[in-house]
């Protein structure tokens, strides 16, 4: 991110108006810098034109954004106040607004710019979401603020480190296992940075914190046990080098690795996984070029720094690539997607699909005009108990809309009205998935903007289109910026599931009462005998306690469950049987 003090996200526009005859694509690069420039798209991609879909009453929102500081990674969905309706926070120049369906729940106007959605989980185990907002900025007044559900600044909040930039979001994750959450985030610090780990009231973590990095800080940071040594470990890439660091500041043997000087890093925030087994994760992301010598390429990597077998993989025509992976436990194993943001006049690949081997899924990779450089979301989208591929795009139509794409995980057909086609661009966005509304139909969310280059006034949007379809918690298997609101990088801790069985309701069973208190029962019918698992989780997939395992005849049965030693919030009842998988979301008030 070179020069990035000096030149930060702003846009260069080509001379063609966005009301001509050709359409526009966006490049991003690793200062932060977007160009455009047009292209001709061919005649089927101009025909789809996304009916069917409605936002919902209100919808959309609209606000001012900054002229050169745009979005990145969509919003940040999640039922604040435990009415099992989802709201929606959503940070654009130096505001941060709490959206409910019937319109604005606050707002909070903050020191720097937003570019990445806010962080949420139950920090300091008190029963209540806790809100981590980055700021930026080049004039000093970056921050990083910690608020309460309702927008209000805990105490000892924001931090400031010299009014540096806190370049992307923060993780949050239990670094010493005593159930409270640390921070950890990155800063802009010239001429490289810093990783932060600090606690709920501020105060660093202790140990060797902060780490000072070689260069300009790259990515959000990840967190997970990478080593297999029951300890977990803060995952993060300079521009220039792999780091991977204990829980108390000191690097693990063998870190920092540093890569070529012409292959890089930048927003490829990694994902950690356990594709073999072996209780240590695998760190799964991308590098782009800077020369295109050596090639830019999708990385799967130990915990020591050595390549997993069957990576890395180059990327095709050595295209630069910022994209986040996303990886999903399916099929007996796991499926990876990356992409690379091109937009040439010609169909190119653009979306990739592996099992954990590296061996390309049938069907894949998705060609389309337009790239992708955003998050990439999986949910059953049209009801038919599979999943779809869900993303934006690098490209706007010559009257100034943007797609919202849709695919099934065969890789080649597209979903019935899909793309949605919102006003302004989705590019470095896409969409993530709730019930706005508490109908218990699945909403598509999904932020965009306008860029005028200087002609008018930018404008940020927030759309939620009603698809019209049932939601549950098990229809949305991957709903977020790296794949949960701590952004932590880490999967759940959850059985890797059959695409076949997720989404249907072979198991007829609810909680009762819910919300409840103290007591209550879990009442299922089963049709035929079935060995079952039912697993209380946190609202993250994390694993809290095991309810209830064993064989289950034929017939009507009530299983009790005990959620007195737990904190008021939201929770998730996780049901595994023969039949399949399904999930019920548990409201404990107090």
């Amino acid at each position: 991110m070179k020069n990035l003090h000096l030149i930060l996200l702003f846009l260069t526009f080509s001379s063609v108006s966005l009301l001509g005859q050709n359409w526009q694509k966006a490049s991003v690069h690793e200062d932060y810098t977007i160009t455009t420039e047009e292209f001709i798209p061919n005649s089927i991609l101009e025909e789809r034109d996304g009916a069917g879909f409605n936002q919902l009453s209100g919808f959309p929102f609209g606000g001012r954004a900054n002229p050169n500081f745009k979005n990145f990674r969509n919003v940040t969905v999640v039922d604040l106040n435990g009415d099992q309706k989802d709201d929606i926070l959503l940070g654009f120049d130096n505001r941060l607004r709490a959206y409910t369906d019937e319109g604005l729940l606050w707002e909070k106007t903050l020191s720097g710019f937003i570019v990445y959605p806010p962080s949420v989980a139950d920090i300091n185990d008190d029963g209540e979401l806790d809100i981590v907002q980055t700021t930026g900025s080049i004039n000093g007044t970056g921050r990083i603020y910690l608020l309460d559900k309702e927008g209000n600044t805990q105490t000892g909040w924001p931090l400031n480190f010299d009014g540096n930039w806190i370049l992307t979001a923060a993780a949050l994750a239990d670094l010493n296992d005593d159930n409270q959450l640390e921070i950890i985030f990155v800063e802009r610090r010239s001429p490289s940075g810093r990783i932060h780990a600090v606690q709920f009231d501020g105060s660093s973590f202790g140990g060797s914190w902060p780490v000072t990095l070689d260069a300009t800080p790259a990515v959000t940071p990840s967190v997970g046990d990478v080593d297999g040594d029951n300890a977990v470990e803060v995952v993060v890439n300079s521009t220039e080098s792999r780091y991977v660091i204990q829980a108390n500041g000191q690097l693990e043997a063998g870190f920092p690795i540093k890569t070529h000087p012409e292959r890089r890093y930048s927003f490829q925030s990694p994902i950690l996984v356990d594709l073999n087994d072996d209780q240590a994760l695998e760190i799964i992301g991308a590098t782009h070029g800077d020369n295109m010598d050596p090639k830019p390429e999708f990385y799967v990597m130990e915990g020591d720094g050595t390549n997993y077998p069957g990576w890395p993989k180059p990327i095709a025509e050595d295209s630069w690539t910022f994209n986040t992976p996303t990886v999903l436990p399916l099929d007996g194993g796991h499926q990876i997607f990356m992409s690379r943001p091109i937009g040439d006049e010609e169909n190119k690949d653009v979306l990739f699909g592996w099992d954990g081997g590296g061996t390309a899924l049938p069907g894949f990779p998705i060609r389309k005009n337009g790239g992708l450089e955003g998050i990439i979301t999986v949910a059953d989208v049209d009801n038919d108990d599979e999943f779809e591929l869900v993303f934006g795009s690098n490209t706007i139509d010559a009257e100034g809309n943007g797609f919202i794409n849709a695919y099934e995980m065969d890789g080649q057909t597209e979903v019935a009205n899909f793309p949605i086609r919102p006003k302004g661009w989705t590019f470095m966005n896409g969409a993530n998935f709730g019930d706005v509304n508490g109908d218990g139909k699945m909403d598509l969310i999904a932020l965009t903007y306008t860029q005028t280059f200087g002609a008018g006034v930018d404008s940020v949007f927030l759309n939620v289109y009603d698809l019209n379809v049932p939601i549950a918690t098990e229809d949305v298997l991957w709903g977020t910026y790296k794949g949960s609101n701590t952004r932590d990088g880490r999967l759940p801790e959850m059985v890797i599931l059959n695409s076949e069985d997720v989404g249907k309701e072979k198991l007829d069973w609810k909680v009762i009462p819910n919300p409840m208190q103290d007591i209550g029962l879990i009442s299922a019918v089963i049709e035929q005998s079935t060995y079952s698992r039912v697993t209380l989780l946190d609202v993250n997939g994390k694993k809290i306690r095991t309810i209830f395992e064993g064989q289950l005849g034929k017939g009507a049965h009530q299983l009790p469950i005990e959620t007195g030693a737990l904190s008021a919030g939201i929770y998730l009842l996780s049901w595994e049987s023969n039949e399949g998988r399904s999930v019920r979301k548990l409201v404990i008030n107090r």
